[in-house]
């Protein structure tokens, strides 16, 4: 992860960062996750992914995807999207995300 992403990601989180895990889609393929942060108003339990946090507003309504294809390597530049819905679709980005 690219530092200036760690200080955006960082204060999305006033009480820390929550701990970053590897989990499944269900699908074969392992993803970073964590908790949400506290201004999305997600339900407790619910996780989102790294990558998508990174990204923040590029991530909406798209797919992130892993330019070299290693889902543990967070750099900005391995990260692009793709299928983005121009016409605005949802995502699990909060605005604050965004910020930077």
């Amino acid at each position: 992860m690219d530092l200036e992403d760690r200080a955006r990601l960082i204060s999305l989180y006033p009480d820390g960062l929550p701990a970053f895990f590897m989990a499944g889609n269900g699908k074969g393929h392992d993803y970073v996750r964590c908790a949400p942060p506290p201004s999305a108003g997600m339900a407790r339990g619910n996780t989102v992914t790294v990558a998508r946090l990174i990204l923040a507003e590029e991530a909406i309504g798209g797919t992130v995807r892993y330019r070299d294809g290693d889902r543990c390597n967070l750099r900005r530049g391995n990260l692009r999207v793709t299928g983005k819905d121009t016409a605005g679709g949802t995502a699990s980005v909060p605005p604050e995300a965004a910020e930077g």
